[in-house]
């Protein structure tokens, strides 16, 4: 499985909770709301948990970590290509891309 659909079934796994409580706690902690993790999801849920840990002085156990499909660095790269493959170059007005792609999801 590639790296990019790998990641998109952590996003899909993801996404089937309601994250607003675990948002609003992690939000008040000043760390990710896991918001826009739709890039690099693995990655970033291990980094919170890790941020976490070294809040309430304790060690990462070895069981939790996993080899994330997507880094964080490559995760906005890989999305922007596959975005531009799936949809096409967006138009660029005055030396700006302009971004104007839409997901409609529904339950």
């Amino acid at each position: 499985m590639s790296a990019a659909l790998h990641n998109l079934v952590h996003y899909l796994a993801l996404r089937r909770h309601d994250l607003r409580s675990l948002q609003a706690h992690l939000t008040g902690l000043g760390l990710s709301s896991l918001g826009r993790t739709e890039s690099h999801v693995l990655s970033s849920i291990q980094r919170v948990i890790q941020l976490l840990n070294v809040l309430q002085g304790r060690t990462q156990r070895k069981g939790l970590v996993y080899d994330a499909p997507v880094e964080i660095g490559k995760g906005a790269e890989l999305l922007d290509r596959h975005t531009r493959a799936l949809l096409g170059r967006v138009a660029a007005l005055s030396g700006i891309e302009e971004r104007s792609y839409c997901l409609a999801t529904t339950n």
